[in-house]
């Protein structure tokens, strides 16, 4: 994560900010996205330009409202790689079409030439001000980088009511391990009962019984790599008990 220099800088600034890093890989995914969404640019001296151009966006007004915006795109991109066997890039034309719709759902906007307008301009921002996209040409976006990609398809998961059936369809697509395990991180951070019950559902969801049903041990490893990634205590002992 930290090879290329945004990212890098901005892990130290999350050091800085909360006085040292969280254990867990999804918190300091959520720190770093969080201050790419929506202080990053403030960081830099150049909040007064970021501010006009976030006024014109008109509803935009929280970090937490962008980064639902781009987790909801990040899911679409990393189902749409996976089906067409494609790069994780995506064209302007389709990605600010997507945005336009993550911002009807979320109900920042009700007109659709007008939400057009709007992830015309999130786009920008996001790419020019906070760095969490990035344009390798023309007409084509990929996110910063990958683990980003993953971490926000996993955000969006890890709060659907299908997330427990979703991931255990694909468990066994080494495509869908890392999201597996940040989607397993998200939850553990998070204190709602839900969210709890949630996690451990996964758990047993993915947990091989038997040797037969995983000869070749991918669950069993997923499983253990998020037990890792979580800590101990965040699920039921129960659960962790019947696996370990």
């Amino acid at each position: 994560l930290a090879r290329r220099p945004l990212l890098l800088s901005t892990i130290a600034l999350v050091h800085y900010n909360n006085l040292g890093l969280p254990e867990r890989r999804a918190e300091l995914y959520d720190r770093c996205t969080l201050l790419l969404a929506g202080y990053w640019s403030r960081l830099r001296g150049t909040g007064d330009e970021l501010a006009e151009e976030e006024k014109a966006l008109l509803g935009l007004a929280t970090p937490k409202e962008r980064r639902w915006v781009l987790e909801s795109v990040a899911l679409r991109m990393h189902e749409r790689a996976e089906a067409s066997e494609l790069s994780n890039a995506i064209d302007e034309a389709t990605l600010t079409d997507w945005i336009r719709e993550a911002f009807i759902e979320l109900r920042l906007e009700s007109d659709r030439d007008r939400a057009l307008e709007r992830a015309r301009l999130f786009v920008k921002v996001i790419r020019d001000r906070a760095g969490l996209l990035y344009r390798l040409n023309v007409d084509s976006y990929e996110f910063a980088h990958l683990s980003f990609q993953e971490y926000l398809a996993a955000r969006h998961l890890a709060d659907r009511g299908d997330v427990v059936d979703y991931l255990q369809q694909r468990a066994t697509k080494s495509y869908w391990s890392e999201v597996t395990r940040l989607a397993a991180g998200h939850l553990a951070s998070k204190t709602e009962v839900r969210a709890r019950e949630k996690l451990n559902d996964l758990l047993r969801a993915l947990w091989p019984e038997s040797a037969l049903r995983d000869p070749t041990l991918m669950l069993t490893l997923l499983v253990s790599w998020c037990l890792a990634d979580i800590g101990a205590g965040a699920c039921d002992d129960r659960v962790s008990g019947a696996i370990i």
